[in-house]
């Protein structure tokens, strides 16, 4: 009898155990599914949109081309390897930089463009295929890397936006000058040169970083100004953010800027946001960079140092996809607005881990709006499916 009671007691052990298991089994398969305690996993990402693309559908383009910015190129690189394998279209993205971009797109030389800086009303006008709609994608943190090896290891160097301006203006030159110094006691005995490092391409990268130069620092608001180029005073360039990165990790006591995915493998600077603190640049810090900021039904808004919050990085911005709003292939259109839909949903659990902070609520929710406006022969190009669930 108590022979027969062990026996029940481990069968039930055995039950039990096996239903764990199954459940540790499934769990994965319900996040891959898009179920909302797997959205909760992925960044809060229970939007109603969450999961619908899951494979291709008839009368798509299986091949997209684009050109553009090198900012978002980290997560679009991901992107562009995720929906190939769950859709097989392909995605040819061959960067050049925003301002490569801008004039691509405007030439209809590509199906979509990328871009860290906003299209001005007269270079939309310009544009020979209509009205282009700004979609953002993902939000970013500009970062000034340096190369300095006796702080290898050490507390990251501290800047404030006037020693930044400064330096790129010339009128610091010196890793000891009393300015510098006086945030980072460490620099004292790094008596060299400062070589500074900029973009050499059209760059939306320059525009929003020139922006921030200019937001803190009257002499360069009023001499070099901001946009995609400039003359820069002082320094030496190079091409997109990966040449600038590469020129930083092989130049010793030089100073670059870069999107914060280039930056991981080099010494990044905390710099000094609106509220006074010194702040190291994350995808924590970009999405404060948002808080408290109204978003304009065209989604065409700059962000820097609009934030007061004191977690915010003070150099961050959104990037976008430029796209026609009236299409002329009904195909491509299709394979396109489905692309952007994923990235949109799906696409943002990649951002954080790659550099970037994933788009809140608000912005998403700007940005289906636009997506439903792009036409092609009179009809939404979106699909009726992914329109209802928002």
């Amino acid at each position: 009898m108590q022979t027969r009671k062990a026996l029940n007691v481990l069968a039930l052990a055995v039950i039990v155990g096996l239903i764990a298991a199954m459940g540790a089994l499934t769990s994965p398969v319900s996040r891959a599914q898009g179920t909302p305690e797997a959205t909760e996993s992925m960044g809060g990402m229970d939007m109603a949109g969450y999961g619908l693309i899951t494979g291709g559908v008839d009368g798509e383009a299986k091949r997209l081309n684009a050109s553009g910015a090198t900012f978002p190129l980290e997560l679009y690189k991901k992107w562009i390897e995720e929906y190939n394998k769950l859709t097989g279209v392909e995605i040819n993205y061959a960067g050049g930089g925003s301002g490569q971009g801008k004039k691509d797109i405007a030439a209809e030389a590509v199906d979509f463009a990328g871009s860290d800086s906003i299209m001005k009303d007269e270079e939309i006008s310009a544009a020979t295929g209509g009205n282009i709609l700004h979609i953002a994608t993902t939000m970013g943190a500009i970062v000034p890397v340096y190369n300095i090896p006796e702080l290898q290891g050490k507390d990251p160097v501290k800047l404030t936006g006037e020693n930044l301006a400064n330096i790129y203006l010339g009128k610091i030159t010196k890793w000891n000058d009393a300015a510098l110094v006086a945030d980072n006691p460490d620099l004292a005995n790094v008596d060299a040169d400062i070589l500074p490092v900029y973009r050499s391409d059209g760059s939306g990268t320059t525009n929003n970083f020139t922006i921030y130069l200019s937001s803190q620092s009257q002499e360069w608001a009023d001499t070099i100004k901001s946009g995609n180029t400039v003359q820069w005073p002082y320094g030496i360039g190079a091409n997109g953010n990966p040449g600038v990165a590469s020129e930083v990790s092989q130049t010793e006591y030089s100073i670059g800027y870069v999107e914060l995915a280039f930056a991981k493998d080099l010494q990044a600077a905390q710099v000094k946001n609106a509220a006074g603190a010194f702040v190291t640049a994350s995808a924590e810090s970009v999405s404060a960079a948002a808080k408290g900021v109204e978003l304009p039904d065209d989604m065409r808004i700059v962000i820097i140092g609009k934030s007061t919050d004191e977690a915010a990085w003070p150099i961050s911005t959104f990037t976008w996809l430029l796209v026609y709003e009236n299409q002329k292939d009904a195909s491509k259109a299709l394979s396109l607005v489905r692309y952007i839909w994923w990235g949109l949903h799906d696409g943002q659990q990649f951002a954080a881990d790659l550099g970037y902070a994933p788009l809140p609520a608000d912005a998403i929710a700007k940005d289906i709006a636009l997506l439903e406006k792009i036409m092609v022969d009179g009809k939404p190009a979106l699909p009726a499916e992914l329109a209802a669930a928002k």
